[in-house]
């Protein structure tokens, strides 16, 4: 697998799946990012929290069911068995919040990984920096995996901590600057949006500044063909399966 530096310059659009098949098996599970490889998906997109007793935990939301506290007020051991989604006849989990630990078990040598640091927990994240680095580091991965987040000062610190570490800035919903704006801010090498915020001035200034552009919320032909419209070089979907098919069927050349 070369490394995302060097995919950036090879002409390959990169399919993500949006936490796993979450659009088929509960999101961010053991079994919607084993269903997703199988699928035949190039990057794993996921999100990331801290625990109070600072164990590195894949899920989306703040507040897990059942608790008014929320993920980073609460020791691991209180929700390691805590139901969360669906069973399904996967050989893997698709009922409780996995350990960063256990998903890369799973994702490593197999595809790129795209982690979504969620970062309304105080100063977890920033407590944690070096443990999460060092888990990469752990399994090889740190050139094969990708950091986003909405957050600019996460991505700011990531790069301060690490400056080679491949980071993405998502765009927050309605804010209207472009790729090489964020990039200034932040040295990040990609930029990412929503497909619906996706229009020839974000294209041509993603391109002008060699940014890699990734879209999410391509989950039909519409949005497909709208990402590869505006020269999008990655897009997440919910449905891995559907769009691995739609790209073979116009036979583009993916990873």
């Amino acid at each position: 697998m070369i490394s995302l530096y060097e995919y950036q310059r090879v002409n390959k659009l990169l399919l993500a799946a949006h936490r796993g098949s979450s659009g088929k098996l509960t999101e961010n599970t053991l079994a919607a990012f084993a269903d997703a490889i199988d699928a035949g998906i190039g990057i794993i997109e996921l999100d990331i929290q801290i625990t109070a007793d600072n164990k590195i935990v894949v899920y989306h939301d703040f507040n897990p069911p059942g608790f008014q506290k929320r993920i980073s007020e609460i020791n691991y051991h209180e929700i390691k068995t805590l139901v969360v989604g669906e069973k399904s006849d996967s050989g893997y989990d698709s009922m409780h919040i996995p350990l960063l630990d256990d998903v890369l078990k799973i994702v490593a040598g197999k595809c790129y990984l795209m982690i979504e640091i969620k970062v309304n927990t105080g100063n977890k994240f920033l407590e944690n920096i070096n443990k999460l680095l060092d888990l990469i580091i752990k399994y090889n991965y740190l050139e094969n995996t990708i950091f986003g987040s909405f957050s600019l000062d996460a991505i700011s610190n990531l790069k301060q901590i690490n400056p080679d570490v491949y980071t993405a800035a998502i765009k927050i919903p309605n804010d209207r600057r472009l790729p090489s704006e964020l990039r200034d801010i932040v040295g990040c090498e990609a930029f990412i949006c929503d497909v619906e915020e996706l229009n020839q001035e974000v294209c041509d200034d993603a391109k002008k500044h060699n940014i890699f552009l990734g879209v999410y919320n391509v989950d039909d032909e519409e949005a497909l063909n709208k990402a590869l419209k505006y020269a999008a070089r990655a897009v997440a979907t919910n449905h891995p399966e559907k769009i691995v098919q739609l790209v073979k069927d116009k036979k583009i050349y993916q990873f």
